[in-house]
């Protein structure tokens, strides 16, 4: 079997391809993706212009993003700054959501599927160690 069948053969296993004929072909996302939902917080307290602007880039991978403000009452220009750029916006004195963020896909790029394998990876290793420590 060459090296391309066998790692085809390992995704398949994995429900990321599926083999019709002779065919390979990709599985849809939400077959092997365990992200729902991704949500970023900003907390630059002392620039809220650079955390806006973060969080606003943070919405290429999140599917909620959100800035930290120091200010348990911002302006109205501010709410509809966040508004049009459809990040979320919290009050730190309770972290009361003042701005409600957009929903945004979350997309199937690679560092999406890298940031779910991540969290694989650490959900299977502590529950090993959990496992190490009831059996010890």
């Amino acid at each position: 079997m060459s090296r391309m069948t066998e790692s085809l053969q390992l995704l398949a296993d994995c429900h990321m391809v599926n083999r019709i004929g002779k065919r390979w072909k990709a599985a849809g996302r939400s077959s092997f993706l365990g992200i729902r939902k991704l949500v970023t917080i900003e907390a630059k307290m002392s620039s809220a212009a650079s955390a806006l602007s973060q969080a606003f880039r943070n919405t290429r991978f999140a599917s909620h993003s959100y800035v930290l403000l120091g200010s348990s009452h911002p302006t109205t220009k501010t709410c509809e700054a966040y508004e049009r750029l459809g990040v979320g916006l919290l009050a730190s004195s309770r972290f009361e959501e003042i701005v409600k963020p957009e929903k945004h896909m979350l997309p199937g790029c690679y560092v999406t599927l890298q940031f779910n394998e991540w969290i694989g990876r650490s959900l299977i290793d502590s529950t090993n160690g959990l496992r190490n420590q009831e059996s010890a």
